[in-house]
């Protein structure tokens, strides 16, 4: 059971994907994509989390069809925790790498 929860994390990127995306909020701070640049201005803070959403919205739907084949494939395996743990970083890391691109687009972008 402990594998199926290898989806949960692409599904939230995919449902916050969808949010910053379809629904952007005004710019606050506490939800959404917050970085010193993005809380500057409402132009950049809109810009931001749309881009982010999409970003999101395309990797947790790329992380989902992985994880949902590793568990397909790896589902008897003895090793389920290490596979559930390596899952779990690669994602964590595919999550976080984006910001770090997207920082560096923003600042060319609006500076």
């Amino acid at each position: 059971m402990i594998i199926y929860s290898i989806l949960l994390l692409p599904i939230v990127m995919i449902l916050c994907g969808i949010l910053m995306y379809k629904c952007p909020m005004k710019r606050n701070h506490m939800v959404g994509y917050r970085t010193l640049i993005t809380l500057k201005n409402d132009k950049i803070w809109k810009y931001a989390n749309k881009l982010m959403g999409k970003i999101w919205l395309i990797i947790g739907l790329l992380l989902l069809l992985i994880s949902a084949s590793i568990i397909l494939l790896f589902n008897s395996s003895r090793n389920i925790i290490l596979i559930f743990s390596v899952c779990i970083g690669i994602e964590i890391i595919i999550m976080i790498i984006p910001i770090i691109f997207v920082e560096i687009y923003l600042n060319r972008k609006f500076k």
